[in-house]
């Protein structure tokens, strides 16, 4: 399904990511206000195509409303899930955006969603001209490889009931919008351990 352009985004929406990136790291107003600026209002339907694999994927967006996936495909067409990304988050294939490399995973609107997107060569140059945006782009990077290395910790020392309440621990009012399949890949067991696990939580 293809994106659409809202007309316009209300001022309260560039005040939510203004804030968000004050919150990250401290920076003056008009290194907020630029870094703001570059962003423009961007809507996908459900089943909306974000990053798709294989692609160059050099753009950043700001989650304003709804629930995205970031998963990979195996060879045989399996899926993985890799993350969710949920309102006031940034939406982006790092190693795509970072490395000038097409994009190893796909991320998709598992809902409606509204998002602020920005070009990410223009951020870069905005990195370039405010020094305090250039540290909250390596403060906002820094959060993606800690949240990377707590779910790889997940994943090789937990067992999938500790990695189930982990789940529903980060991600509360998740699951009631997910697929079981969404869920389960995100976990790295089958559906139908999936149900085993929370039968067994529910005692």
């Amino acid at each position: 399904m293809s994106a659409t352009r809202s007309v316009g985004t209300a001022p309260r929406d560039r005040e939510l990511l203004a804030q968000f990136v004050q919150a990250v790291s401290p920076m003056r107003p008009e290194s907020a206000s630029a870094f703001v600026a570059a962003f423009s209002p961007f809507v996908l339907p459900e089943g909306g195509v974000f990053v798709e694999a294989g692609t160059l994927a050099l753009r950043v967006g700001f989650l304003l409303r709804g629930i995205m996936r970031c998963y990979f495909l195996s060879e045989d067409g399996g899926e993985y899930t890799k993350d969710f990304f949920r309102p006031l988050s940034f939406v982006a294939a790092p190693s795509s955006l970072f490395q000038r490399q097409p994009s190893t995973v796909n991320i998709v609107a598992l809902e409606r969603v509204e998002l602020l997107v920005a070009d990410g060569d223009a951020l870069e140059r905005l990195y370039d001209a405010h020094p305090d945006l250039g540290r909250f782009g390596r403060k906002a990077v820094e959060r993606v490889f800690s949240e990377r290395e707590v779910k790889e910790y997940e994943l090789a020392v937990l067992d999938a009931e500790a990695r189930y309440a982990r789940f529903q621990q980060r991600y509360p009012d998740l699951e009631a919008r997910l697929r079981p399949a969404d869920t389960a890949s995100y976990l790295g067991i089958t559906p139908m351990q999936l149900s085993r696990v929370k039968r067994k939580a529910r005692g």
